[in-house]
């Protein structure tokens, strides 16, 4: 017995599923995702966790071991990054929020209100505040968990070569074909809508409206290339000059205007 309880106390400690440079590379990528903090360095700590354990367990671990592996890989980015652990208390949003005003809209409170504590001045507020929350949550630890999932099974994938650009990049995406959205982009443009000036020479890019090839850069160039002609008034016979060639054509003066 006394040999037994030496040990009944202690926690097992699960072997470390990262090691070397891999484990190095993923805390480093880790920190980088932590940094990306709006009001504390520990809010995106449960998604980060859930990522990495969930890119563990699909690797071929069991759950146990990614859980604790996620943990430790957090813990050694938190201790590298010297981020120390508030109370519970100042991780509260109102921890920031003077009590005499609603934590929602600002307004002062009455002294009633204040009295009891309550931190809202009406139910409209408190409903407000909590579905706010809910969403903001909701919508930050579906990106952190994605960015440490992908983290963690990107260094495990073998290495690519961009279709556009030719860089080496990992992916554990099979139809991913570039290595990023800018080179993503620049591959699925089209080389036919680059065109050139007739008029001045400038080059630019095509707009993706209607069917007929535009060939001017803008309204001005347009214009300028219109080349009048000498026209005979169909009305007074008054030689007048017009960019437009029609089988009817009035000179610009109000009476033919008018008649035609």
């Amino acid at each position: 017995m006394v040999y037994l309880a030496q040990f009944s106390h202690t926690k097992p400690q699960s072997k470390q599923i990262l090691r070397g440079e891999r484990r190095k590379s993923v805390i480093s990528k880790i920190i980088d995702i932590l940094d990306d903090f709006r009001l504390s360095k520990f809010e995106n700590e449960g998604a980060i966790r859930a990522g990495v354990r969930s890119a563990l367990c699909l690797s071929g671990n069991g759950w146990q071991p990614s859980d604790s592996e996620a943990a430790a890989l957090l813990s050694a980015a938190f201790t590298k990054m010297g981020a120390k652990r508030s109370s519970w208390l100042e991780g509260q949003r109102e921890f920031t929020e003077a009590t005499e005003n609603c934590i929602r809209c600002g307004i002062l409170l009455d002294q009633d209100t204040i009295t009891a504590r309550d931190r809202f001045c009406s139910d409209l507020c408190r409903d407000s505040a909590r579905l706010y929350r809910e969403g903001l949550e909701g919508a930050i630890n579906r990106k952190v968990y994605a960015r440490s999932w992908y983290v963690a099974l990107q260094k495990k994938a073998p290495a690519r070569s961009c279709s556009f650009c030719s860089t080496e990049y990992h992916s554990s995406f099979a139809e991913q074909k570039y290595c990023s959205y800018d080179c993503s982009h620049a591959a699925q443009r089209d080389p036919a809508r680059h065109r050139e000036c007739q008029h001045c020479g400038t080059g630019f890019r095509q707009k993706q409206l209607g069917s007929r090839p535009q060939r001017y850069c803008s309204v001005e160039c347009r214009k300028a290339d219109w080349k009048a002609e000498e026209y005979s008034c169909c009305i007074c016979s008054t030689s007048f000059l017009a960019k437009h060639k029609k089988t009817k054509r009035s000179c610009p003066s109000e009476w033919c205007s008018w008649i035609s």
